[in-house]
């Protein structure tokens, strides 16, 4: 789902559509979230409402990121960097999601950004940036996959591999491949 998600804008817009024509009363329950999000001061302020973004403000969080553009990227790196994320570890898990997932929409900045920020995060947050790199086509990043291939061709079981990077490599691979033969 999560991938999903991330292939096109588009996608959100018409997910917010649906719900808000077969259930109005989640608008309701989630405005004030809404709100503060649109409402805040700067990306900083916005960065600090992700773990809010649940419900219907989960499309508001991405949507009020992208208007910063590329240079979200740098906010977003330098928080998954810093010792922010230690002090909210109890909410990482919801809180890659969200800087990962605003990351595919910083442009050409997404590769870069989550090749930098890579051994900050952990292996579900790794997982959702190999999907990314694949969404953007990251052909420059290959070397990063390396990590997750070289487990799998040092012959560890796939169990000791999480399943979404096993996953995630294969569907970046596929893109590389891709990208590679044009």
């Amino acid at each position: 789902m999560w991938r999903t998600m991330h292939l096109d804008w588009r996608v959100y817009d018409k997910l917010v559509e649906t719900t808000m024509n077969l259930h109005p009363s989640l608008w309701k329950r989630d405005a004030d979230k809404i709100q503060q999000i649109e409402q805040a001061a700067d990306i900083e302020a916005v960065l600090d409402l992700a773990t809010d973004a649940i419900g219907l403000a989960s499309y508001a969080w991405p949507k009020r990121i992208r208007e910063f553009g590329p240079n979200a990227a740098n906010h977003i790196v330098a928080r998954l960097d810093s010792d922010w994320m230690r002090r909210h570890a109890r909410d990482r898990t919801a809180i890659q999601e969200h800087y990962i997932g605003a990351l595919r929409w910083c442009e050409d900045g997404a590769a870069d950004a989550l090749a930098h920020c890579w051994d900050s995060l952990d292996d579900y947050g790794r997982s959702l940036a190999c999907i990314v790199l694949g969404l953007v086509g990251a052909r420059q990043s290959a070397d990063r996959l390396g990590i997750l291939a070289g487990a799998l061709q040092q012959g560890r079981p796939l169990g000791q591999i999480p399943l979404m990077d096993a996953i995630a490599l294969r569907t970046v691979q596929s893109a590389l491949g891709r990208a590679l033969a044009r």
